[in-house]
């Protein structure tokens, strides 16, 4: 496997820089990609540092992703050597930058929210449309006049949960569904993602709760 070595960056290559989607400093003194036997690698850090900062600002981006939305990053992870300072410390390998796992709803970037995922976990909590109706999360329409399904992804196979009568129904159905699969991944984490794994289900306990 190629590793990406740090190559001390010209005067004029630091020049050149631009902001990174009109907000990103790269502040590296080094070039952050090289080629190795013939192969474009990259920083690693770097990587998931321009990844974030797209995700956040990138218009374009955002219209084929429209769950970032209304993302931002905090003002010091604005610059990479900041955020690659922080990265540095974290256990990322293999793993995926996350921001609303330690608190629901989260949109900022920041130190004080971010966690690096498995990607199991990662796409545990992504949210999956299974209508284009205004329906809730794991709710669809059935074929059958006046009834709904309720469905939920489980270790990346969709378990069919039923065929309901209405939608509060159906969407119980997936809550239910749901929190036991994230109580169940829950348990197998570090402390802090498994903490913020159960809140997630308490809070898809506390709707099933309130629709009941």
């Amino acid at each position: 496997m190629n590793t990406f070595v740090e190559i001390p960056a010209s005067k004029s290559y630091l020049l050149r820089r631009k902001p990174v989607y009109g907000v990103g400093i790269n502040d590296a003194d080094y070039t952050v990609s090289c080629k190795i036997d013939g192969k474009q690698v990259f920083c690693p850090y770097y990587n998931v540092w321009k990844g974030m900062i797209q995700r956040s600002y990138d218009r374009k981006y955002q219209s084929l992703q429209p769950t970032y939305l209304g993302c931002s990053v905090s003002e010091e992870w604005h610059l990479f050597s900041v955020f690659k300072a922080w990265m540095i410390k974290q256990d990322w390998k293999g793993k995926a930058l996350d921001k609303d796992v330690l608190s629901a709803g989260n949109k900022i970037y920041s130190e004080k929210f971010c966690v690096f995922v498995s990607s199991r976990v990662n796409n545990l909590l992504g949210s999956r449309k299974l209508s284009k109706l205004p329906l809730p999360q794991g709710v669809s329409q059935s074929t059958q006049k006046e009834k709904y399904i309720a469905t939920c992804r489980s270790g990346g196979i969709s378990v069919h949960l039923g065929i309901f009568s209405t939608i509060p129904m159906a969407e119980v159905a997936y809550l239910k569904f749901k929190s036991g699969v994230v109580i169940s991944v829950a348990e197998t984490q570090c402390k802090e993602v498994r903490e913020g794994l159960l809140r997630h289900a308490k809070i898809m306990t506390d709707r099933i709760k309130l629709i009941s």
